[in-house]
């Protein structure tokens, strides 16, 4: 218990630099990925997931972590970018804390707190948590290290069920 309330301090901690975004309106291709997800029937949603191209998805296949995310976000919120980084900052640290549980599993816990530190205050995150964007690094990185646990785990099913929702963020999930 002791160990878990560092692990959570560490993550509060290493999310006040970020702090200053949620000031950080929409900008570039957040307008353009708003202006694609402007739909207004469910099969224009299921078309987010076709492998067709049409004139509501991007030209990259990236559905769950940037269609639909916009979507439902903007249809939760409007042009409010505040949640949406909440949102990006609570996967990112939802990741953080599941990178912990798999170093635990297959190192000393002292380690694993160790790569969690690296990986929170590295400055590569950025990037990633200050344009609203690239939520798809964000949601893949969490999916893809959630699948990972839940393999050692020996939970197959959720472990493939991740494997997928981080493929429908980025391709990249496939290396």
């Amino acid at each position: 218990v002791k160990s878990m309330m560092y692990v959570l301090l560490l993550i509060a901690v290493s999310l006040v630099p970020y702090l200053s975004l949620l000031q950080k309106f929409f900008w570039s291709d957040d307008w353009y990925i708003l202006s694609l997800t402007n739909i207004s029937s469910l099969g224009e949603f299921a078309r987010f997931f076709s492998f067709r191209l049409s004139e509501h998805v991007t030209p990259v296949y990236r559905p769950l972590s940037t269609e639909a995310f916009y979507f439902v976000m903007h249809r939760l919120f409007g042009l409010n970018p505040v949640p949406f980084h909440l949102v990006g900052f609570a996967v990112w640290a939802l990741g953080g804390y599941m990178l912990y549980l798999l170093m635990k599993e297959i190192h000393k816990k002292d380690h694993a707190v160790m790569i969690l530190f690296f990986y929170l205050f590295s400055a590569s995150h950025f990037t990633r948590l200050s344009y609203l964007s690239a939520f798809q690094e964000v949601l893949m990185f969490t999916a893809g290290i959630s699948a990972l646990y839940f393999i050692q785990k020996r939970r197959f099913v959720i472990s493939l069920a991740l494997f997928i929702a981080a493929l429908l963020s980025k391709e990249s999930a496939v290396i």
